[in-house]
Formats: structure tokens, C-alpha cells, sequence
């Protein structure tokens, strides 16, 4: 889920550079509008909970690729069906974007967040809407609360069908998922989902057998980032051309897999066959993953030399180069094979 926010540390001061912040910010709310309903109701159809009202809303804040545990502490309250709040108790973002200044703590806490948060929540009930109870600049609690009323119409997003019509957002979560496209929430609660928590602290590993909880989570996340970065993209080429969202990609990988290797490597668990192995899969692991939507082989040749390869799968299938992959071999459309040497 940390995943997500490294995204936007690489992807954002690239939009930044030779722009101003309103121009930055623009492009980060375009981008989780575009994403966040889309991949909300995939969260909820895995994991099978739901009916629409505040705890669903709620639970699925809990599960967002914006909200990784230990690093953006989420706590929440539901007061009945229709009346929520959630606040946090620790902020790593906030704690990033201080230091830069008022204009953009208001710019990250309020122009951003407030109608991103009516986006994700009004994918899971068209008439919920998120306000802010307290000025986040002010009250370290920075509490939002949750509302549904009558006449809340479906927040829209006029880009959001290029997400939603993506192969990512198609693509099935993991191998036993039931339910691949967005749509109707179940409106039993499932073992699967768990019962809603007032704070939800991540204790997954990935050190053998996962349970159904965890692989779905697993797996729902890394589709989160396949569709974050294609609202990212998106919202870029609308504004500035499709040359310059391609173009950024390629940095954004290289920025992200810097950040992630090491934590990868330590949160996995993971114990590849050989030293060269790891150095070779530890980068961006994320981003070669779920299987259903991204085909990698690895080959250990040798001590020294691992060959990796992207095979034929749906992140080949998309209708736009905005994927990881984009630049890969210099086509979007093949798929590609590389030789790694240590």
C-alpha cells in the first residue's frame, strides 16, 4: 500500500518541475478521482463486504492504497448507518509537506483530499459526501466525517471511463478471485472481509501459505497501482500530451524501484534461491504483479546472471501505453526479454 504513496513521491515533483503547485495539484486530484471509485468497488467485490452504507464506506478507507498502516494511522468511529467520522492519529504525508509550507499542507489536506474523498466514498453510495469536521492545519486530529444524505447525486469524473474500461481494472485480483469487474457490492459481510475495526493495523507477511484475507489484499493492492498510475497518466496527457505522460513513466519506474527494493525485500519475507535472484526480482516487485495481469519469468542461469521476461498478458493489452512497461524495449505493444548480470 506504501507502494502508492512512493508513486505519487517520483511522480509528482516530476509534474512540479517548470509548473506551479496549483498545476501539480490539479494533476493529483484528476489522477485519484480517475482511480480511486474504479478500484474501490474491485476491493469490495474481492473481499466481499458491503452494502453501501458508512461502515462499508469506512472499511474501504481502511483498505486504500492512500491509507498504508503504520504510515497514515486511520482511526475511525461509526455513530449508525448513515453517520461516520475517521480521523488520524499519525500522518506521514502531512509530516512530508510541512516542512514546505502552509500553501501546501492546505493544498494536500483540502484541495486534494476533499474531492477525492467524495469520489472513493461516492463509488460506494452515491449520496455519501466526506466533510471536514476540523481544519486539518489547526487540530493535529484532523477528523473528517462521513454523511449520506438524500440528495447527493453519483460524484463523476469525466475521465474515469478510460480507467474503468483499462484491462488492469478487469483483470482478477488473484487466481481464485469470483468477481473481476467493478460493479454491485455483496451485501453480506464474508470471512473474507472481517468485521470493521476502529484502527486496522496491517500484520501480513508473505512467508508461506497466504490466507484468502491476505492474498486478496495482497493482490487488490498491486492492481490499486496498475490503476493509480494509469489515472496518473491519464490526467497528464489530457493537460500536457501524451508524449510528456510517456515520457515521465520510464522516471517514475526508475525512481520507484531506488525507494521499494530494500523494503520489498524485508517486509516479503521472501528467501529467493540465490543472491542474484533477489537483486534481480526486489525492484519495483510490485509492479510485476498480480500474475493475472502481468506474465514474468525468471531464469537463473547462472551465479551471476538471471534472465527475466515479460510474456504476453493483459498489461500488453491496454489501448494506451500508460503501463509500467510502456518503454520497455522500446514498444508498448511486445512483449520483451532482459538479461540481468550482477
Amino acid at each position: 500500500m506504501l507502494h502508492g504513496h512512493l508513486q505519487d513521491r517520483v511522480g509528482m515533483p516530476l509534474v512540479h518541475t517548470g509548473r506551479t503547485r496549483e498545476e501539480m495539484e490539479a494533476i493529483a486530484i484528476e489522477e485519484w478521482m480517475a482511480a480511486s471509485p474504479v478500484y474501490s468497488l474491485r476491493t469490495q467485490r474481492a473481499l466481499r463486504f458491503g452494502n453501501g452504507d458508512v461502515p462499508t464506506i469506512l472499511k474501504n478507507i481502511q483498505l486504500d492504497i492512500g491509507a498504508p498502516p503504520h504510515f497514515m494511522d486511520f482511526r475511525c468511529r461509526v455513530e449508525d448507518e448513515y453517520h461516520g467520522e475517521f480521523w488520524l492519529a499519525h500522518c506521514g504525508a502531512l509530516l512530508d509537506v510541512e516542512p514546505m509550507g502552509e500553501d501546501y499542507v492546505h493544498g494536500m489536506c483540502h484541495a486534494i483530499e476533499d474531492p477525492t474523498f467524495d469520489a472513493t466514498a461516492g463509488a460506494t453510495n452515491p449520496r455519501a459526501q466526506v466533510r471536514p469536521c476540523t481544519d486539518r492545519r489547526v487540530s493535529p486530529r484532523g477528523g473528517s466525517r462521513i454523511a449520506t444524505g438524500p440528495s447527493r447525486s453519483t460524484p463523476r469524473f469525466r475521465r474515469s471511463t478510460r480507467i474503468r474500461t483499462a484491462r488492469s481494472s478487469s483483470s482478477r485480483s488473484s487466481r481464485r478471485s469470483r468477481s473481476n469487474l467493478p460493479g454491485r457490492t455483496e451485501t453480506t459481510p464474508s470471512r473474507e472481509a472481517g468485521r470493521l475495526l476502529r484502527r486496522f493495523r496491517s500484520r501480513l507477511r508473505a512467508r508461506g501459505s497466504l490466507a484468502p484475507r491476505a492474498r486478496h489484499r495482497v493482490a487488490g493492492s498491486r492492481v490499486q497501482s496498475h490503476l493509480l498510475l494509469r489515472g496518473f497518466a491519464v490526467a497528464v496527457a489530457q493537460r500536457y500530451g501524451e508524449d510528456v505522460a510517456l515520457a515521465l513513466l520510464p522516471q517514475i519506474f526508475t525512481g520507484l524501484a531506488g525507494m521499494t527494493r530494500s523494503a520489498s525485500s524485508r517486509c516479503s519475507g521472501s528467501r529467493p534461491a540465490t543472491r542474484t535472484t533477489s537483486r534481480a526480482c526486489s525492484p519495483c516487485t510490485r509492479c510485476f504483479w498480480p500474475r493475472t495481469y502481468v506474465d514474468l519469468r525468471i531464469e537463473v542461469v547462472d551465479d551471476l546472471r538471471v534472465r527475466f521476461a515479460l510474456g504476453s498478458a493483459p498489461v500488453f493489452e491496454e489501448a494506451d501505453g500508460f503501463t509500467w512497461f510502456s518503454q520497455l524495449g522500446g514498444t508498448a505493444t511486445a512483449p520483451s526479454t532482459r538479461s540481468c548480470r550482477r
